[in-house]
């Protein structure tokens, strides 16, 4: 029986996708949803975010990225919340993103995950972005659900 499905965003479009899959999984099973959201360290920032922030300190940028991590977790909430569901959240910090979400997974003891297949660089050239990626490469044995971009085709060799 499926008691808890954590839902990962990035607050990206695609993440959106995927958290609409997993409320309505959620209503259907009448389950409850852990909505996450992992602030990755600033130096993992692109070349071209970095020129975006530079006149930024880094404490102001990791405040706005945490702020825009508890408006994408809170889009969640309402969304759950107007089913009738149970939801709690969690924003934090930290280097790996798809090692964070892992843990916090196997520690709520998640029935699985639901992730889309790219975040906010919808990179769509590779199958899966690297948080994805990682998530399924995990020695972790929680089913994992990704949803992937609208006409994301793989390419056969």
């Amino acid at each position: 029986m499926i008691k808890r499905i954590l839902v990962a965003t990035d607050g990206s479009r695609i993440a959106e996708k995927a958290a609409g899959y997993g409320i309505r999984l959620a209503a259907q099973l009448k389950c409850q949803v852990l909505a996450v959201c992992v602030v990755e360290d600033y130096k993992k920032l692109s070349m071209n975010e970095m020129a975006e922030i530079s006149v930024q300190t880094r404490n102001e940028l990791v405040e706005t990225m945490m702020q825009e991590a508890r408006e994408a977790v809170a889009r969640i909430t309402r969304q759950v919340s107007n089913q009738g569901i149970e939801v709690t959240t969690e924003v934090l910090e930290g280097r790996d993103a798809a090692r964070e979400i892992v843990d916090i997974a196997e520690r709520e003891q998640v029935d699985f995950i639901i992730i889309g297949s790219h975040g906010r660089t919808n990179i769509t050239t590779y199958p899966l972005g690297s948080v994805a990626s990682k998530i399924l490469a995990s020695d972790s044995e929680i089913p994992v659900f990704v949803v992937k971009a609208k006409g994301q085709v793989l390419e056969s060799a």
